[in-house]
C-alpha cells in the first residue's frame, strides 16, 4: 500500500484487549514501537491514548451510556485501572512527534542492525534514531549523516538534560539503556531547546524509573505545572476527550486500510511519510 494511503498504529481500542498487539502493559517495548512508527517514513501515524482497565469489558473512566466525562491524567506514574493513559503527553511520545515533524520529507538512511534487538537508522542529515529492545544496555558507535554537534536526546527527557555529541565524521558513541532509545534531530540542541520538564506527570513509572514519581525533578516544575494546570489541563480536558471520540470515529472509517506497525516489522522502505502532529516542546 502506498504510504500516503496508509494509516499506521501500534495498537487501538480493539487490539489492546484481544492480545494481537503490543500495549501499555508491554511497557518499554510498546513505547519503542511507537518511536519506530513515528521515526519511519511510512504512513500516517496514529498515537492511541486510551485508559487503564482491569477487565476487557471495562468502559472509559466515569462513562455512562450517554456521556464520557473530561479526562484526568495520571500524576504519579502509577497505572491505575480507571485512569487515562494521556500518552500524547508522555515525554518520549512528544519528543518523537517533534522528531517526525523535523524529518518530514527525508529518506531513511544509515540503516544498521548493531546487535540483536539493537537497531539504528537515520532520516538523511536531519534525524537519527537508535533503539534497544534487548534486556541489556548496549554501547555502540552509531553512524549517522547528522552534522557535527551536540543534540538533545528527545526520547529520554523533555528538558535536554540527556545529550549526545556527534563527531565530524557523523558518528557518536553512546550507551543505550535496555528498553530505551536515542532520538536526535536537527534543531533539538541545548542552545535552542525550550522544554523545562524532565518528565511529564503522566509518564509511566516504568519509563522514569521512579515509583511513584512526581513528573519533574527540576526547579521549573512549580511554575510549569501550575501554568499547565490552569491554562492547559483545564482548557484541554474536554477538548482532548472530544478529540479521542473524533479519532475513534475517523479510525472506524479508515479501518479497511489500517496497517499495524510493530517494532521489528519493517515492510516498506519507500514512499514519503507525512505528519500532522505538533512538536514536543509545547508544554
Amino acid at each position: 500500500m502506498d504510504s500516503d494511503k496508509a494509516a499506521v498504529w501500534v495498537t487501538n481500542w480493539d487490539t489492546e484487549r484481544n492480545g494481537s498487539s503490543l500495549t501499555t502493559r508491554d511497557g518499554t517495548s510498546y513505547l519503542l514501537a511507537n518511536a519506530f512508527m513515528l521515526a519511519y517514513d511510512y504512513g500516517q501515524p496514529h498515537i492511541f491514548s486510551g485508559y487503564y482497565y482491569a477487565g476487557v469489558d471495562d468502559g472509559a473512566p466515569g462513562a455512562t451510556r450517554t456521556s464520557v466525562p473530561d479526562m484526568t491524567c495520571p500524576t504519579d506514574g502509577i497505572e491505575t485501572a480507571g485512569t487515562w493513559h494521556c500518552a500524547q503527553r508522555w515525554t518520549a511520545i512528544r519528543g518523537m512527534i517533534g522528531f517526525r515533524n523535523a524529518v518530514a520529507g527525508t529518506d531513511v538512511t544509515d540503516w544498521k542492525k548493531y546487535e540483536t534487538n539493537v537497531l539504528g537508522f537515520g532520516r538523511g542529515s536531519t534525524g537519527y534514531l537508535a533503539l534497544n529492545n534487548s534486556d541489556a544496555d548496549s554501547t555502540q558507535t552509531f553512524t549517522t549523516s547528522l552534522p557535527a554537534g551536540t543534540y538533545c536526546n528527545v526520547y529520554t527527557t523533555g528538558d535536554c538534560s540527556d545529550t549526545v555529541t556527534v563527531a565530524a565524521d557523523g558518528t557518536f558513541t553512546a550507551t543505550v539503556a535496555k528498553g530505551s532509545a536515542v532520538a536526535l534531530y536537527a534543531g533539538a540542541t541545548p542552545a535552542n531547546w525550550t522544554g523545562t520538564r524532565k518528565y511529564d506527570p503522566s509518564d509511566p513509572a516504568w519509563f522514569t524509573g521512579e515509583t511513584p514519581h512526581k513528573g519533574d525533578d527540576t526547579a521549573a516544575k512549580s511554575a510549569d505545572s501550575a501554568a499547565s494546570a490552569k491554562s492547559g489541563d483545564a482548557k484541554s480536558g474536554k477538548a482532548t476527550s472530544d478529540a479521542i471520540r473524533r479519532a475513534a470515529t475517523l479510525a472506524a472509517i479508515l479501518l479497511p486500510v489500517i496497517v499495524g506497525v510493530t517494532f521489528m516489522a519493517i515492510a516498506r522502505r519507500n514512499g514519503k511519510a507525512q505528519s500532522d502532529n505538533s512538536g514536543p516542546n509545547d508544554d
